[in-house]
């Protein structure tokens, strides 16, 4: 089941790609959200207007395909099937659902940046054999987190810190003790000097992990 909700999601990627290129060039398609994306109230009675703002605004020779937990399975996939993607980053990504997916067959670079906790054994082997199999390929984890850290949900704990957000991960911890602001910039980071490692995207320096955070290169596999 889980295969084939993937290969749901993938062939949305390709939809996603496809209407995106559509706007880039400029072409009208039907907006579905009324008058939402007007320029004003005057004008609200053309819901196409607004869409000019989207031509030739992207580069669609550079993409990225980017993805979280099931996300990242979703990645992998979709760098098999729609080759157009150049890089593929998976931010603690669930390798259950690409269990058949051979390493040689994802030719882009790839990159994996796991939260500590989360990853199984398993994952771990699997994404293994992608780094085996590839230069292009990297392993980062950020030590001492959890699966929800690389998601806003700590920002928002933060944001609205109460005894209501406070009891609800006490009782299902979902927020490591790092701080979520050091670990989104370490997480933006490494993905930012692999995408420019692996493609020139005209970032003037390299960007910097804080010092607040340890990092661990390649896969510690813990095998019985």
């Amino acid at each position: 089941m889980r295969q084939a909700q993937l290969q749901i999601r993938v062939n949305e990627v390709q939809k996603t790609l496809d209407l995106l290129r559509k706007l880039n060039n400029g072409e009208q398609i039907e907006n579905i959200l009324h008058n939402y994306f007007t320029r004003s109230a005057e004008c609200s009675e053309n819901r196409n207007e607004r869409q000019i703002d989207f031509k030739n605004v992207m580069d669609t020779d550079k993409l990225i395909l980017a993805g979280h937990s099931y996300g990242g399975a979703t990645v992998i996939c979709g760098l098999k099937e729609i080759p157009e993607f150049q890089i593929g980053i998976c931010l603690d990504s669930w390798m259950f659902p690409v269990k058949e997916i051979k390493p040689e067959d994802v030719k882009q670079p790839l990159l994996f940046v796991n939260m500590e906790t989360f990853q199984s054994e398993s994952s771990l082997i699997k994404m293994n054999q992608f780094l085996q199999n590839s230069k292009t390929v990297q392993v980062w984890t950020i030590n001492n987190t959890r699966h929800t850290d690389i998601s806003d949900f700590p920002l928002l704990v933060m944001a609205f810190s109460t005894w209501v957000t406070s009891a609800i991960n006490w009782l299902i911890p979902l927020q490591s003790k790092a701080n979520p602001y050091h670990i989104h910039e370490a997480t933006v980071s490494m993905c930012l000097n692999f995408i420019q490692n692996n493609i020139n995207i005209g970032a003037s320096k390299a960007a910097q992990i804080p010092t607040e955070i340890e990092v661990t290169e390649g896969i510690q596999l813990k095998i019985k």
